[in-house]
C-alpha cells in the first residue's frame, strides 16, 4: 500500500469523527467572536453598576470646604462626617472597607502650613479605587491652586523655585504594556492550540485501529511499517496546524470590523524575517508534539491511559513559563540548545521585541534533531509493540 492512500485514509477517518471537527474547528470559530462579545456586555454591566452605585466617604477631621463641595458635586457620592477614628488604627479601617460599609477614609488635620491629608481605601475593589481616584485628582487641584495664591503673596513665580526641569517622552503604548504582561504566554497559547488540533486524531491512530480490530489488516496490507507510523504522524500534525485557521478567521473578520480601533494600539510592525522564524519553529513544534503523540498514542492500551498521557504532558508544557516570567534576557546559545523551551523563548523573544536570529534558527535545527530521535523510538516501539506480534 502506497505512502499516501495510507495518509488519504488516516485523513478522512480523521475528518469523519465529529469530535474532531466540534473540538478543532466549531468551538475556536465561535470562541473568539463570543468572548469579545461577551466581554462588551460584561464591561456595560459592571459600568452601569457603578452608575448606579452610591460611593460612601468618611471625612474626619475639618477639610477645606472647597474640597468638600468638589466631592459632592457627584450625586453618588454620599459624604459622612465621623470623630474619634484613628488613621493608625489599620485592623478597623480594613475591617470597615471589606464589608463595604465605607469606600474611602479621609483624614484632614489643618496646620501652620496648610492642611495634611491621608487617604484611606482599597484599590482592590473598583468602587473605592475609583472614589479614590476622583478625591486625590481634587486634592491635587486645591494644592495646586494654593501653591500658586502662596507664589503670589510672596511675589514669586513658578520657575523661581524650580530650577530643574524635566521633559518626559514615553512611547510605550498600550499594546506594547500588554506585550509586556502577554510575553511567555504568547508560547503557551500556542502549544495548547497544538494540543487541542492533534488531541483526538492522536488517541485514535492506533488506539483506534485496535479498538476496530483493523490495525492487523493496515500491517499486512502496507508494504513497510515505517509508512503506517508516518502517514498517521503526518495526519496528527495536519491537524495541530489547522487548529490555526479557525482563530485566524476570526481575527480575520474582527480586524474588518475594527481595523481602525486595533491600529490605535499597535505602533510598529513586526520585522518578515522574524515572522519567518516564528512560523519555521512553530512547524517544527508541530512534529514534536505529533511526535510525541504518536509514542504515547503507541504505548498506551487504552485511550483512557492515552488521555492522561496527553494531559500529563500538556501540565509538563506548561512549566516553562514560570523561567520566563523571571528572566527578562534574549534566548542565550545555551538555552537555544533545550528543545521545545527554545520555542518559549523565542515567542517570548518576539512579543518583547527582542529577537535573537541566530539563537533563533539553532533552535529549529535542535528540535528538528529532536524530532528525529523521538521518531525512532516511536518506530522501534510500534515494530516491538505491533508488527513482531502479528
Amino acid at each position: 500500500m502506497k505512502y499516501w492512500i495510507l495518509l488519504k485514509k488516516e485523513f478522512k477517518e480523521t475528518i469523519r469523527d465529529k469530535s474532531v471537527l466540534i473540538s478543532n474547528f466549531v468551538f475556536p470559530l465561535l470562541s473568539l467572536p463570543m468572548i469579545l462579545i461577551f466581554s462588551v456586555i460584561a464591561s456595560g454591566i459592571v459600568a452601569i453598576n457603578l452608575q448606579e452605585s452610591q460611593f460612601q466617604v468618611w471625612l474626619i477631621g475639618e477639610p477645606p470646604v472647597e474640597i468638600v463641595k468638589a466631592i459632592t458635586k457627584s450625586e453618588s457620592v454620599t459624604i459622612t462626617r465621623q470623630k474619634g477614628i484613628d488613621h493608625k488604627n489599620e485592623e478597623f479601617l480594613k475591617k470597615k472597607l471589606k464589608v463595604n460599609e465605607v469606600d474611602l477614609f479621609l483624614f484632614s488635620e489643618k496646620s501652620s502650613d496648610g492642611y495634611k491629608f491621608k487617604i484611606v481605601s482599597d484599590s482592590g475593589k473598583t468602587k473605592s479605587f475609583l472614589v479614590s481616584s476622583t478625591v486625590r485628582k481634587t486634592i491635587k487641584k486645591y494644592a495646586k491652586n494654593q501653591r500658586e495664591i502662596k507664589l503670589k503673596t510672596l511675589g514669586l513665580k513658578e520657575d523661581q523655585l524650580s530650577p530643574v526641569k524635566v521633559e518626559n517622552k514615553d512611547f510605550a503604548t498600550l499594546m506594547g504594556i500588554a506585550s509586556q504582561s502577554f510575553g511567555g504566554q504568547a508560547g503557551v497559547v500556542i502549544v495548547v492550540l497544538l494540543i487541542i488540533g492533534m488531541y483526538y486524531p492522536a488517541i485514535n491512530a492506533f488506539i483506534g485501529e485496535k479498538d476496530k480490530k483493523t490495525l492487523n489488516v493496515l500491517i499486512f496490507a502496507a508494504d513497510d511499517e515505517n509508512k503506517i507510523v508516518l502517514s498517521k504522524y503526518i495526519n496528527i500534525v495536519i491537524f495541530g496546524l489547522l487548529t490555526f485557521v479557525p482563530y485566524i478567521l476570526d481575527y480575520l473578520i474582527i480586524k474588518s470590523f475594527m481595523g481602525n480601533k486595533i491600529s490605535k494600539y499597535i505602533t510598529s510592525s513586526i520585522d518578515p524575517k522574524i515572522i519567518m522564524v516564528l512560523g519555521m519553529n512553530v512547524l517544527v513544534l508541530s512534529l514534536v508534539l505529533g511526535a510525541l503523540c504518536v509514542i504515547i498514542s503507541i504505548l498506551s492500551k487504552t485511550m483512557t491511559r492515552a488521555q492522561s498521557f496527553l494531559s500529563g504532558i500538556f501540565i509538563l508544557l506548561m512549566i516553562p513559563i514560570i523561567f520566563l516570567v523571571a528572566v527578562k534576557e534574549k534566548m542565550t546559545v545555551g538555552m537555544a540548545l533545550v528543545p521545545i523551551m527554545n520555542f518559549f523563548y523565542l515567542a517570548r523573544d518576539v512579543a518583547l521585541d527582542q529577537v535573537a536570529m541566530d539563537n533563533s534558527i539553532l533552535s529549529i535545527f535542535v528540535n528538528l534533531a529532536f524530532v528525529f530521535i523521538l521518531m525512532k523510538v516511536a518506530l522501534g516501539a510500534f515494530k516491538k509493540r505491533h508488527v513482531l506480534k502479528v
